[in-house]
């Protein structure tokens, strides 16, 4: 779960062979949600297991990771 600039540069080096990276914002964007959900027993609850959205970035995908993760 790192995307730091450290470890970016260091893929970008090919020093490291790869990271796993996620969006923080949206672990806490979606727990939120779904608490409101449950909390206001809305129809809307979802149920089960809740996806965590991961990407393995390495050096070929680093830069491409990085201009998406700028745009956003």
């Amino acid at each position: 779960v790192d995307d730091m600039d450290d470890t970016m540069q260091l893929l970008l080096e090919n020093k490291i062979d790869g990271t796993v990276a996620t969006s923080f914002y949206s672990y806490g964007f979606d727990t939120v949600m779904f608490y409101k959900d449950y909390a206001s027993k809305s129809q809307n609850q979802k149920k089960g297991i809740i996806p965590a959205h991961i990407q393995m970035v390495t050096p070929e995908n680093a830069e491409e990771y990085l201009n998406e993760k700028s745009n956003k």
